[in-house]
Order: structure tokens, then sequence, then C-alpha cells
């Protein structure tokens, strides 16, 4: 076996070599799917910086680990269960809020006129690469 899958660092994920992080890179870029980065403070207030493949929802990529995105409603825009601040920064790259969404996250009492979004309607993209996050705390 290689040293690129025996080698264990640390990784930003819990239970997740470095090596292993690499391996699935790989394994995207060779089936051409694309990967780029997300920085994301969950709702216990720790720091991440994961890769993900684009073209999916960030809800999906985020109710996949323990960040504290529970998206209850699946991503129909019904519940606010996967609410998250986009630092001040990314807002005027996304695109803009769509009226349900706006009228869903503004009745939370976390809302944050400017930088509150729901992660369900926000399809993660390359032109995403970077952005950061903020997962809001629960109603």
């Amino acid at each position: 076996m290689s040293a690129d899958f025996t080698e264990r660092r640390q990784c930003d994920l819990p239970g997740v070599s470095e090596s292993y992080a690499r391996v699935v890179s790989r394994t995207f870029a060779i089936h051409g799917l694309a990967m780029a980065r997300i920085h994301l403070k969950d709702i216990y207030g720790v720091e991440h910086v994961i890769e993900a493949q684009t073209g999916v929802k960030l809800m999906e990529i985020l109710r996949e680990y323990e960040f504290g995105v529970s998206a209850s409603c699946g991503g129909f825009c019904s519940c606010a269960t996967c609410h998250v601040y986009v630092d001040p920064q990314w807002v005027a790259r996304l695109p803009q809020m769509q009226s349900d969404e706006r009228e869903l996250v503004s009745q939370l009492t976390t809302f944050h006129p400017h930088t509150s979004r729901l992660s369900c309607q926000m399809t993660f993209t390359d032109a995403m690469d970077g952005i950061r996050l903020t997962v809001a705390p629960e109603e």
C-alpha cells in the first residue's frame, strides 16, 4: 500500500484522514465531478473547511455532516432548518432570494436581514468556491 493511503494526518472532519480526503478529491476529478471549498462555522462554533461536489444544493452538503443542519423538509423551502448566515463579502455574489425564501426566513427570530439564507435554495457552484457560511442557531 502506498504512503498516500497509510499516512494519517489531522483533517478538518473528525475521523477523516487527510489522505482519505485526497483520495476522494482525486476520485471526483477522475470522474469529471467538480469540487469546491466551503468555509463553515457549525452550530457549535467550530470552524471547518470542506471540499464538496458542485451542482448540488448547499443544504445537501451540510446535512451530510454533524454541522447542525437538519433540513427537515428535504429542501422544499418549508421549514428553515437549513438556515445559514452568508459572510457579507459573499452576499452580492449569490443569486437573489426568491419571495418564498424571503418570506420564510424573515419570520425567524434568528433572521439577519442582510446575511440570512436558506441553504436549500442555493445550488453550490464553482463560482462559490471559498464561500464562508455560519450555521444559524436553532429556533
